[in-house]
């Protein structure tokens, strides 16, 4: 599986952020496991996390997802697209 790729990051209007880049790892093969939609991309600028990447989605799939994140009992952090 690979990620999804979607032209225009406006359809990824959820982002996820963790303090960990081992963490964005586990989500990203929760992620492909699942077959969510994803980019993994910088931390917009308004943000600060502490592995400086972050997991972008569709808001869809967001709740789908931190389902999983509470089960693997990861620190995470949803914001918005501005």
């Amino acid at each position: 599986c690979k990620p999804a790729v979607i032209s225009g990051m406006e359809q990824f209007n959820t982002i996820v952020l963790f303090g960990q880049l081992a963490d964005l790892m586990e989500a990203e093969a929760i992620c492909l496991e699942k077959g969510y939609r994803y980019q993994i991309e910088p931390v917009p600028t308004w943000l600060t996390a502490g592995c400086g990447m972050c997991l972008a989605l569709q808001n869809v799939e967001c709740p789908g997802l931190e389902v999983e994140l509470r089960k693997h009992a990861m620190q995470y952090r949803v914001e918005s697209r501005r």
